[in-house]
């Protein structure tokens, strides 16, 4: 059954567009749908790894920075055998707006560890207007304010790409899929759930003792394993690739077709490993035709040192702690070129905590002879290597910190390099002042989300969220709410304006202040009154995206201000948060917030706490420093925002992102110099799902916006935004 509506699928979706594609000249691209699992794959797609033949590049979408070993693998490993030029991932999609550079690098990192060459950031708005803004934030476009320096990013994995995608890869070891074996278990869970959860912790568990233990491998697909393999000899002929070792990874039944290569490898010399069990039934019918197979073969336990002791004379390398200890954390790759090999090592797990960095001490161990050539990704720099040969056997000593990524070149036959001793300086520690100036490059911001609201001539309703009450309004009319897929602007038929939404927004001030700035969407058809004052309809600019509009509203009021909206109103119209903006400052303390004086000077700490609740931009902080000349070293560990950069006396010098979060500015001359350290913002706390009380949760989409129950809160859900603790400043001489 499974076997027969996956061949339906395979053949009505991949070939058939695959073929199309093919014969105009094109690639298929894209990515399957609920790869990760038995379970997933098995339920949507029968086996994801079918579908892979007729595609030209081959995908994946990587959601919520989950770490979905299995969904990339798997993708790799048919772009190993069909030749695919690399594998497409669509990446940083539900990862909400104060995803930052970190983010972006990890995340990246481990999936080009796994074979991703060709990215594709989720996303870039063509428009924030109406429901679009809640379409799985961030934007990497021009609505956030790092997108400038993104480049940053983008620079280290187009370098990593250009190497990644030299030559052929290097990988000795197959893997059988082991999909149908739980094809077996499919039915009602409280018959089945046990021994299919059990399968799935297993296909999970095998792939990180092998990748974690620095073991690559590729799965082979039985049902596409025939037409990529027509006579089996040793090594194992899967298209493109060669495979020294074959794994059979605890599987109940296998194919006839697969056992028909494995023993003619098998005859021919090659290395047949059972791990486990040994598949009872062929073409899920009874036979011991594979159990005589195993008898003849190398036999272990589903386990990970009895796998990776078994694997060891396979070994391109191994890494080490100073301990000696395998790490656990790390992932390589390895490509043969045509004068060396490309390795490529990265962090596989998520930092625990980014805000302590730490250096991991490793030993990288080659099995070879090799000069050792380092290409800094993130510079640009190339530059040798130090490292020791001994016995045949290649060590670099290295520390990695939590974000840190390596490429080295391996050329045969090199000469050892020693390793160059640090020049030696001597460090002073100088004062960080406790406020200082600072620099903002946007206007401050106070939110108006909630408001009191009417649907034409009936009586004004209490406060409510904007997104609340807009559903309100739909249901009053008998409309499908906004989150209805039919209620989408793009779905539902343009008509005429036959209703007016009513809007009432009341906030109080400190201060009297004029100058501000009214930012709304649809802020040129609505009519719109400030204290009693009409508000002209003359378009000044845009705040963020260039459909919210900015308006100059009279003065703003010591005491209560009121602002009404009367909005046109049909199905395509959207009732969205507005904004004022000005050089002022924001209370926010519970249900209360107001607007107040600009606070003179600013702190190291939480911004949003010191009078900026709601920005989103980029902030500088601007640190006097008196230094008697030499280098100056800055180190902010702790931070909230895309990435810092940092300038001496507004020249720019570089920037802060990863751990350790180090910048050293070179011969600063004697004398009193102002260091600015600019957080480059984000617009969690103003675009982001305000009034989500739940902070565990990772799907931010949508519906996290229009929360209910324990998960809303009125209160205002703030992210801290800023350099959150003392900076370090140190004189080197």
């Amino acid at each position: 059954y499974h076997d027969h509506i996956c061949d339906r699928f395979t053949e009505a979706f991949a070939d058939n567009c695959g073929g199309w594609c093919k014969d105009h000249g094109l690639m298929l691209t894209g990515h399957m749908m609920e790869e990760p699992t038995l379970e997933s794959q098995t339920a949507a797609l029968g086996e994801a790894m079918r579908s892979y033949r007729s595609f030209g590049l081959v995908g994946v979408d990587m959601l919520c920075d989950s770490y979905e070993y299995t969904t990339v693998k798997q993708t790799a490993s048919a772009a190993n055998q069909y030749g695919y030029p690399g594998v497409l991932s669509e990446l940083y999609g539900v990862t909400n707006w104060d995803f930052d550079f970190r983010g972006h690098k990890t995340q990246g990192d481990w999936q080009a560890a796994l074979g991703v060459t060709t990215r594709v950031p989720h996303l870039a708005w063509v428009s924030m207007k109406g429901e679009a803004k809640r379409d799985y934030p961030a934007s990497i476009n021009y609505q956030v304010p790092w997108s400038e320096k993104y480049s940053y990013v983008e620079d280290h994995f187009a370098r990593v790409a250009s190497a990644m995608t030299r030559g052929e890869p290097l990988v000795k070891v197959g893997v059988i899929h082991p999909i149908e074996s739980y094809w077996l278990h499919w039915g009602p869970g409280e018959h089945t759930r046990l021994v299919r959860n059990r399968m799935d912790e297993n296909f999970q568990s095998f792939i990180q003792w092998l990748l974690f233990g620095t073991i690559d491998f590729d799965y082979i697909c039985e049902s596409n394993f025939p037409a990529q393999c027509e006579k089996a000899t040793a090594p194992l002929p899967v298209g493109k690739m060669n495979y020294d070792v074959v794994i059979v990874p605890d599987c109940e039944t296998i194919r006839s077709t697969t056992l028909d290569r494995l023993e003619a490898f098998k005859a021919a010399g090659g290395r047949l490993i059972f791990a486990g069990q040994i598949p009872t039934l062929v073409d899920a019918i009874p036979s011991d035709r594979a159990k005589k197979l195993a008898s003849i073969s190398e036999c272990v336990s589903f386990d990970k040192k009895a796998l990776l002791t078994a694997l060891e004379p396979e070994r391109e390398l191994e890494i080490r702690s100073a301990n000696g200890a395998l790490t656990e954390n790390l992932l390589t790759r390895m490509r043969k070129d045509n004068t060396g090999k490309w390795l490529f090592v990265a962090n596989g797990r998520k930092p625990q905590n980014p805000d302590i960095p730490v250096a991991q001490e490793v030993n990288i161990r080659l099995y070879g002879e090799y000069k050792v050539t380092l290409y800094d990704s993130i510079t640009g720099e190339i530059k040798p290597c130090p490292a020791e040969v001994t016995n045949g056997v290649t060590v670099i000593h290295d520390y990695l910190w939590d974000h840190d990524s390596r490429l080295f070149f391996l050329e045969e036959g090199g000469a050892t390099l020693a390793s160059a001793e640090d020049e030696k300086k001597t460090e002073k520690a100088l004062a960080v002042p406790s406020l200082m100036d600072y620099d903002m490059d946007e206007k401050n911001v106070f939110i108006l989300d909630m408001a009191e609201f009417a649907l034409d001539d009936e009586a004004w309703q209490p406060e409510e969220e904007l997104l609340r009450g807009d559903n309100i309004m739909r249901k009053k009319l008998g409309w499908p709410s906004r989150m209805d897929a039919i209620a989408q602007p793009w779905v539902v038929p343009d008509a005429p304006y036959e209703h007016t939404a009513h809007l009432r927004f009341t906030f109080e001030s400190d201060i009297e202040y004029a100058g501000a700035l009214l930012a709304i969407e649809d802020g040129d058809t609505s009519e719109i009154h400030m204290n009693g004052e009409k508000v002209a309809n003359k378009v000044l600019g845009y705040y963020t995206d260039r459909s919210i509009l900015t308006l100059a509203p009279p003065a703003i009021k010591k005491g209560k201000n009121v602002i009404t909206v009367d909005i046109p109103f049909n199905q395509r119209k959207n009732i969205e948060n507005s904004f004022i903006l000005g050089d002022f400052g924001v209370e926010c303390r519970g249900r209360v917030t107001k607007i107040t004086e600009k606070p003179a000077k600013l702190a190291f700490g939480d911004a949003a706490a010191q009078g900026f609740p709601f920005y989103g931009s980029s902030l500088t902080y601007k640190l006097p420093v008196t230094t008697e000349g030499g280098d100056l070293r800055i180190t902010c560990p702790q931070y909230r925002g895309g990435l810092l950069s940092v300038t001496l006396d507004g020249e720019e010098k570089g920037n802060i992102v990863y751990a350790p979060y180090t910048i050293t500015l070179k011969d600063v001359p004697a004398g009193e110099h102002v260091v600015g350290c600019k957080v480059w913002g984000n617009r969690v706390n103003c675009f982001g799902p305000l009034h989500l009380s739940d902070p565990k949760r990772n799907w931010i989409g949508p519906d996290a916006f229009r929360s209910t129950g324990a998960a809303y809160s009125y209160q205002y859900q703030l992210k801290r935004f800023g350099i959150l603790t003392d900076p370090t400043v140190t004189e080197l001489k």
